[in-house]
């Protein structure tokens, strides 16, 4: 732990790697809660604004690490989330025992067991705290966030969970944040899509689309993909808050899962197809909301 950072606050040092979409609103919330924070991200560009707010900078993610007690990793896939942690001048180079990693990142939760695994021989506790709700969510320290790991570790950390997100919830050993994580995104994808065929209807109908929505708003059909994305669609805005590839990505994950179990989802199939058309059609940078082009070619 370096001396320089640690007398800078009461608070603990933390580690931020990564600074997408969901990874620099979240290192911004714990700079603007007084925690001194360090961050890296593999286009150094991206640490310009938080270096300007306040944080640290470093090189590399065993740098971050150095400088923090906690680190929170958030990167796009399983084998992002190895390499941050164990490649060359990965973090574990940096943890010493003691020490908390934190990975929000959504990624296979057998891997994440196996991660946690290797930390611990370092003495180092591993929670598995992946989020939902979106960029605007990490703006604004609303982020829903299910945690997975050792009971102990997960209180220590409990305040600076608290300062980027609203429900912060402890759901069991390592891997079943994850596992939360998954039925989220499966109940989210297929929520999507019922929000876009939904969309596809009333066009075909040929209602007034903005007081058809009005009313299905006021009424029993009401849910949070129809309230959040159908004005997007009515706008054609299609900007990605989460984007339509790294939903796909969450949904292999969920797939493989339930191939291994040898659950059957149809809902959760047609969901899944219509998102692998998606990005199989080149629109995996578009939000998610982008789902109901699948249905109005």
């Amino acid at each position: 732990m370096n001396e320089s950072v640690k007398g800078q606050s009461q608070k603990t040092a933390v580690g931020v790697i990564g600074l997408g979409i969901m990874g620099a609103p979240i290192a911004l919330n714990l700079v603007k809660s007084g925690y001194p924070v360090t961050v890296y991200n593999r286009t150094a560009s991206k640490c310009t604004a938080l270096q300007q707010a306040g944080a640290r900078v470093a090189a590399s993610p065993a740098g971050a690490a150095a400088e923090s007690d906690v680190v929170i990793a958030v990167v796009s896939d399983t084998n992002d989330v190895e390499d941050v942690l164990f490649g060359p001048a990965g973090a574990v180079e940096g943890l010493t025992s003691g020490d908390v990693l934190i990975d929000m990142s959504t990624i296979n939760p057998l891997a994440s067991q196996r991660f946690a695994a290797r930390l611990d021989e370092h003495g180092v506790d591993f929670l598995d705290a992946p989020v939902s709700g979106g960029q605007k969510g990490a703006e604004n320290a609303t982020l829903a966030i299910m945690v997975g790991g050792k009971q102990a570790a997960f209180e220590r950390c409990s305040d600076i969970l608290a300062a980027v997100g609203k429900t912060v919830v402890h759901v069991g050993p390592n891997g079943h944040g994850l596992l939360t994580k998954m039925v989220n995104q499966v109940t989210a994808a297929t929520s999507l899509v019922a929000m876009a065929e939904c969309m596809h209807l009333i066009r075909q109908t040929g209602v007034d689309p903005e007081k058809a929505l009005q009313v299905i708003l006021g009424g029993a059909a009401r849910s949070g993909m129809l309230e959040n994305y159908s004005p997007k669609v009515l706008q054609e805005d299609f900007a990605p808050g989460f984007k339509i590839k790294l939903m796909n990505k969450d949904l292999r994950i969920a797939s493989e899962l339930l191939q291994a179990s040898e659950v059957e989802l149809p809902t959760f199939a047609t969901a899944r197809e219509a998102f692998n058309s998606c990005e199989a059609e080149g629109m995996g940078e578009l939000g998610v909301q982008g789902v109901f082009k699948a249905y109005s070619k």
